[in-house]
């Protein structure tokens, strides 16, 4: 019985350690988001200024170069 209890007590910590870990990651997660949608917002106005130009290659490229090809991404 003592090793069973003994047992159970060092699941919990690593079941609790492991909850701890993916907790903080998820608020990383979220926090990047945050930063990415920030960006986005940034290149869309930088874009729309260009646009404003009817530089319509240099938009072209600015998306291509962040790697955005409809110059919308899911972040929003």
């Amino acid at each position: 019985m003592l090793k069973e209890n003994d047992f159970l007590r060092r699941t919990e910590g690593q079941l609790d350690e492991f909850i701890g870990r993916g907790m903080a990651v998820l608020d990383n997660l979220v926090e990047q988001r945050g930063f990415l949608k920030v960006s986005i917002s940034n290149l869309e106005a930088i874009v729309g200024l260009m646009t404003g130009v009817g530089d319509t290659e240099k938009v072209v490229r600015c998306w291509e170069y962040v790697g955005i090809e409809s110059g919308y991404d899911t972040v929003h």
